[in-house]
């Protein structure tokens, strides 16, 4: 985004939304073009002499906004073990964290088969507490998570 490109958007309704915090957050939004501004990224590797073993480090060097105006910075560290078969997968584990915003951090952890197919998930290591309704039992449950399923072809 070092050319710092806009998009626009139409009028979002927020008549749909039952999450108060969404609704605020999105409804508090005044423009319809969402500007994103330039952001730098450090980062560094360092392979074993195989080039099958791999350490990784990044972080996003400001904060930047994303569309509905939550504040992202990036820190990631992870480690990958890449195979040389087609048969064996690549294995790969690491931790990222927002330094900035939110401050929501992830374990990582993916694998590749075939040199093609990844699969990579993250789960949240921050909490939230809720309640069904007010007779239910707290229940505890990560705050975020994601799945990843990607295609990667070389030609």
């Amino acid at each position: 985004n070092v050319n710092a490109p806009s998009f626009d958007y139409g009028v979002i309704d927020t008549s749909k939304f039952t999450e108060s915090v969404v609704i605020s957050t999105i409804g508090s939004r005044t423009e319809n073009t969402y500007k994103m501004k330039p952001q730098v990224q450090v980062e560094g590797a360092l392979y074993s002499e195989s080039q099958n073993w791999v350490l990784n480090a990044a972080v996003d060097a400001n904060p930047v906004e994303d569309p509905v105006g939550r504040e992202f910075q990036w820190g990631t560290v992870s480690a990958a073990y890449a195979t040389n078969s087609w048969l064996l997968p690549g294995l790969r584990v690491g931790y990222r964290t927002n330094l900035a915003g939110s401050k929501l951090s992830y374990a990582t952890a993916g694998f590749t088969m075939f040199k093609a197919l990844s699969l990579d998930v993250a789960y949240g290591l921050d909490s939230i507490k809720y309640k069904e309704n007010a007779q239910s039992t707290e229940k505890t449950i990560p705050r975020s998570a994601m799945v990843n399923l990607g295609l990667q072809l070389t030609f």
